[in-house]
């Protein structure tokens, strides 16, 4: 079979097809048992497909969407809460970022040389220092 007639036998359900494309689609269904058993098959599932009852939605398919859209809706509150709570702590950062780089730097010219004790203004704490003889109870 053609492509071009089975072409023409597919359009001829859709639109009106002219005297020549007709003359040629009736000759090829003359000489062909397939093309006439296609159109054949083609008719049945167009029956088929037209008797069958229309689907739709039932209720609460209805009612579950609209449900999921209001809780939809409502989580994009709870997301603009959290941005203005973003945005009301931000000088706050700001400000403390500020205030940390300030003390640091104060400490770093108190203590007169770069170190972490010189930073945090903490001495460092040496083994020794951490070690107490007392707190241990093993005998020697």
């Amino acid at each position: 079979m053609d492509k071009m007639i089975k072409q023409l036998l597919y359009e001829s359900f859709d639109r009106e097809l002219n005297e020549r494309e007709k003359n040629i689609l009736n000759f090829a269904l003359i000489d062909s048992e397939e093309l006439q058993k296609e159109k054949e098959n083609i008719i049945l599932m167009r029956d088929k497909l037209s008797n069958q009852a229309e689907q739709g939605f039932s209720g609460s398919f209805v009612h579950k969407v609209m449900s999921e859209v209001q809780r939809l809706s409502k989580q994009k509150d709870n997301y603009e809460f959290f941005e203005n709570v973003y945005m009301l702590f931000r000088p706050v950062v700001i400000a403390a970022t500020v205030l940390i780089i300030t003390l640091v730097s104060l400490n770093f010219l108190k203590s007169e040389k770069i170190s972490l004790e010189g930073a945090i203004a903490v001495p460092d704490v040496t083994i020794s220092d951490a070690y107490d003889p007392i707190t241990d109870f093993s005998l020697e």
